[in-house]
């Protein structure tokens, strides 16, 4: 039995001799008392020394004091147990820069050892994970700033969110005023009252903050107290070793700054940037979006008080305020305002399991911009301001178009659409752009609220001096309560109001399209016999 294993062992070795003697891995072959009997070129350039002048000696000749305890560990066990044995360590033999993996193989009467250099693919491996940790922080930091409905409150999350994971010290944050173009202290952790009340107001290029908001680009400041910029002494004054400002800057407005300092260490680590400036673009983004809906909620109540004998009215206005704040939380659990920046990054592409989180965010914040574009859309309708211009519209262009898009979608849930065009195009009295934003509507809703695996058919075809468009789908009906006010706004039917995802705002807003340019919208529909939404438009 001893005796045929050794010679399996032995052959093995001649296999294994043959096939890494020419390999770019360091290979070589020791004798019972762990002697090198063989050795190839890489093996001996890794030992600073000729094949021939390798021959004959101790392999732990080669090896470092400080690993030889371990290794020769290793060779034991390999030679009492006929066992082969492995280990990750950082090679110390020359460089120590170099993370290597050692196989020790049983060979005969001796042992085979290959040294294999995985420094790329460890460092690759933490490139990875680094991005995953800086994926998952952000993830984590966006989830907690989404609760927040001041600037202050969203701030704060993010200071001590971030504090906590890069062990920052200090976080200053200026608010823009343009009308006296100054920086005016809004929120800050980690230095006095007394201190504050010093920056309490900078002008535009005063300090490193005035700086980043004059040139709307980040400044750094690392190794401070070896500064010789004057624009440091206020930093310098807080006894902070590294600092980083970054402007508030969305769309090219300029919101303000956010800084953050450590008082314990003069550099920022590369990642750390990134983080924080991924941060700060994300927060720029949010506090606009909080401005925003102030701003909605100012025209909300406007309408309300000017429209306060009209109950339907006003039971919508009030209503708006609170699907607002829904509608906005839901989706922006997972808005990442730099889901776009790691999707496109190739020098170290994210994991496939990575990318699919990363798509969830940005589908998440399409979907917030798409509701809050069409609440926009229906106050403006609201308010009787026209802002549609019709032309000579091509609607079988626009259909085809409007389907292509929407078919990725339908895919998820195994829905078909067929679709029957007119035999020449029709030309309608029209917008373009709305009129596809009516059929993307129609059609994401037949998506929506299908069945699994269902299907749904597109015609398009002229009657009586009018272009006629239908959307009918496979799904599960409306009932004839729910026909008479799914054109409201904000209206949801309780029948689908948690399992499909929606605001009740985009057929009233079809609607108003259709009538804005002169058509007609309407349904026909049983209950668990699917839908049919009708589009007339005249010529």
């Amino acid at each position: 039995m001893n005796f045929c294993r050794k010679r399996v062992n032995s052959m093995s070795f001649h296999i294994e001799s043959y096939e890494l003697i020419e390999n770019e891995d360091a290979y070589l072959r020791l004798n019972s008392s762990w002697k090198i009997q063989s050795i190839n070129d890489e093996g001996a350039k890794l030992f600073r020394d000729t094949r021939k002048n390798c021959i004959g000696r101790s392999v732990m000749d080669y090896i470092s004091h400080e690993d030889a305890a371990l290794f020769k560990t290793l060779l034991t066990k390999a030679m009492q147990n006929e066992k082969s044995s492995r280990l990750k360590l950082r090679y110390s033999i020359f460089e120590k820069t170099k993370i290597t993996e050692i196989g020790i193989y049983p060979a005969g009467d001796g042992l085979s050892i290959v040294f294999k250099d995985i420094t790329a693919s460890i460092r690759f491996e933490q490139a990875i994970q680094e991005k995953y940790e800086k994926v998952m922080l952000l993830s984590e930091t966006t989830n907690d700033m989404i609760g927040s409905r001041k600037p202050e409150e969203l701030l704060n999350t993010l200071y001590n969110k971030l504090s906590e994971y890069l062990d920052l010290d200090v976080f200053i944050n200026f608010m823009y005023v343009p009308s006296s173009n100054h920086l005016v202290l809004s929120n800050y952790s980690g230095i006095t009252k007394e201190e504050a009340n010093g920056i309490s107001l900078l002008q535009i290029g005063q300090a490193i903050c005035g700086a980043a908001a004059e040139r709307k680009e980040a400044m750094l400041v690392e190794h401070v107290d070896a500064s010789l910029d004057k624009r440091t002494e206020t930093i310098k004054k807080f006894g902070l070793k590294a600092y980083v400002s970054h402007p508030l800057v969305y769309h090219g407005k300029l919101l303000g700054t956010l800084s953050f300092g450590s008082k314990t260490r003069p550099e920022f680590k590369a990642f750390e940037l990134e983080v924080i400036q991924t941060a700060c673009e994300q927060v720029a983004s949010l506090l606009e979006r909080i401005c925003m809906i102030a701003e909605l909620k100012k025209n909300n109540r406007e309408l309300t008080e000017a429209k306060e004998a009209a109950e339907k009215a006003s039971k919508a206005k009030s209503h708006f305020l609170s699907m607002m704040s829904h509608e906005l939380r839901t989706p922006l659990h997972t808005i990442m305002g730099f889901s776009d920046i790691l999707l496109d990054e190739k020098k170290d592409p994210v994991t496939g399991w990575q990318r699919e989180k990363i798509q969830k965010i940005a589908s998440a914040g399409d979907h917030l911009l798409h509701v809050i574009n069409d609440i926009l859309d229906l106050v403006r309708l609201e308010k009787g301001k026209p802002f549609i211009k019709k032309e000579a519209t091509p609607v079988n262009k626009i259909v085809k178009n409007s389907v292509k898009w929407i078919l990725p979608f339908a895919e998820t849930k195994g829905i078909t659409i067929e679709q029957k065009l007119a035999r020449h195009e029709i030309l309608a009295a029209a917008n373009k752009v709305r009129l596809k934003q009516i059929m993307l509507n129609l059609l994401s809703n037949a998506v929506k609220y299908n069945r699994q695996n269902g299907a749904i058919f597109v015609r398009v075809e002229k009657k009586e001096e009018m272009a006629f468009i239908s959307v009918k789908d496979t799904g599960y009906g409306i009932s004839v309560e729910d026909q008479r006010k799914i054109f409201d706004p904000f209206y949801r039917s309780t029948s689908f109001y948690w399992e499909v995802e929606g605001s009740g705002v985009g057929l009233s807003l079809t609607k108003q399209l259709v009538e804005e340019m002169g058509g007609t919208l309407g349904v026909e529909s049983e209950l668990d016999k699917g839908s049919t939404f009708w589009v007339k438009l005249p010529l």
